[in-house]
Formats: structure tokens, sequence, C-alpha cells
């Protein structure tokens, strides 16, 4: 799992939905000076199966 900086990840859209797409990447987005994790990027195939085995995702 890739880490990088909502400023970075702005920048690089495109490109890094397309490695989440193809290769499967994933990856958590960090905020701030302190590089607060805020939110995780993962194929929808997998929220799907982490979904249907009963995984709670969220609040």
């Amino acid at each position: 799992m890739h880490s990088l900086h909502v400023a970075e990840f702005k920048a690089n859209l495109t490109s890094i939905l397309a490695e989440v797409k193809t290769k499967g990447e994933e990856y958590i987005v960090e905020f701030g000076r302190n590089h607060e994790k805020v939110a995780v990027l993962i194929p929808y195939e997998k929220y799907q199966q982490q979904f249907q085995q009963g995984v709670k995702l969220g609040p």
C-alpha cells in the first residue's frame, strides 16, 4: 500500500486511478503538514468482497 500527500494525489489523480484499476494498487491519502492519514483508496472489487464478507467499512 502506497502513501501520498493530498497535493500529490490531486496532481496525479488520473494515473493513480489507472493503477488502482489495472494493477490493483492501494493508496493511503495524507493531509496537512503532519501528513494525517485521512482516506484509503482501494479497488472497487476489493471493497465489494469485504462488504459481502461482513467487514464494516466506515462509521
